[in-house]
């Protein structure tokens, strides 16, 4: 794919390059979130509504391939940990602010998985 059309942005919405930067500006919520529950917080670490890291990265600047293996990185060990955790690990929940819906370690980063 060009980088034209992977930087274009559809009536101002992100390009494609900026939705793959933000998914991997996510881990570190990820990896917080994670502590939350291994500490037993009720409550989960509160997103950046304004996707401040996203907004402010430049990820249209980045060549695709450095965006696709800081993403996949952070994926795979995102899932190194979510894979060790033990079944009790797994069935924490806490709220998730600003939603205050009720989750579960194996949520995070939008990945899904078996308890052990």
């Amino acid at each position: 794919m060009s980088d034209r059309l992977l930087v274009y942005r559809p009536s101002g919405k992100w390009s494609a390059k900026q939705d793959i930067g933000h998914l991997a500006d996510l881990d570190d919520l990820d990896e917080k979130r994670l502590h939350d529950f291994l500490a037993g917080a009720p409550v989960l670490s509160v997103a950046d509504l304004t996707n401040r890291a996203t907004e402010s990265a430049d990820h249209n600047q980045l060549p695709i391939s450095a965006l696709l293996e800081r993403l996949s990185i952070g994926r795979r060990e995102l899932v190194r940990k979510l894979d060790a955790l033990s079944e009790a690990d797994v069935g924490r929940t806490a709220l998730q602010p600003p939603t205050e819906t009720t989750h579960a370690p194996i949520g995070l980063g939008g990945v899904r998985s078996r308890p052990r």
